[in-house]
């Protein structure tokens, strides 16, 4: 699969891939989602409220690809063909560079009979990537946490009874 040729990035400017597939001559927009989630604590009689920074949520990009010219149906397929085996793999945004992603799927896929080769797939990415800064508290699976309360079960019932009567 390969991309039309005649697009002159700026320097420094990354091409957009994923998965390895240079998609870069075939998006003709892309529009990104990057929100934080902000917990908002309001007070009752009080005006305004108080916030906090919850972290970012996933990012999310939307880019519409328009496979155009003789090999359009075939290097759309082979995309389409890629995100069958696995939809997740390593998105390459042009301005912030690499981030693993799954491909949420396309909306709005159109084949017009006045476009003559030309197939249009507007695709979702979305961030598939926890930020390894932050560590959570390590939990125990089920069944540690199940011989836990038996044990701790068990040693109530000793020092209630220490003879067994």
């Amino acid at each position: 699969m390969s991309a039309p040729q005649g697009n002159i990035l700026p320097a420094g400017t990354v091409e957009l891939e994923f998965k390895g597939i240079r998609l870069h001559g075939y998006a003709t927009d892309l529009s990104d989602d990057i929100q934080w989630r902000i917990a908002v604590h309001e007070y009752d009689r009080r005006d305004g409220a108080q916030t906090e920074n919850m972290g970012r949520a996933p990012a999310q990009l939307r880019v519409t690809l328009v496979f155009v010219g003789a090999d359009a149906f075939l290097d759309a397929q082979s995309f389409i063909q890629a995100l069958e085996i696995n939809p997740s793999g390593l998105l390459v945004h042009p301005i912030f560079g690499k981030r693993q992603a799954t491909c949420s799927g396309a909306s709005g896929a159109r084949l017009a009979v006045n476009e003559v080769n030309t197939y249009t797939l507007p695709v979702s990415f979305i961030e598939n990537n926890l930020d390894a800064s932050i560590i959570g508290e390590q939990s125990q699976g089920v069944a540690a946490l199940s011989q836990s309360v038996d044990a701790q079960a068990d040693l109530t019932l000793l020092l209630a009874d220490p003879y067994g009567d």
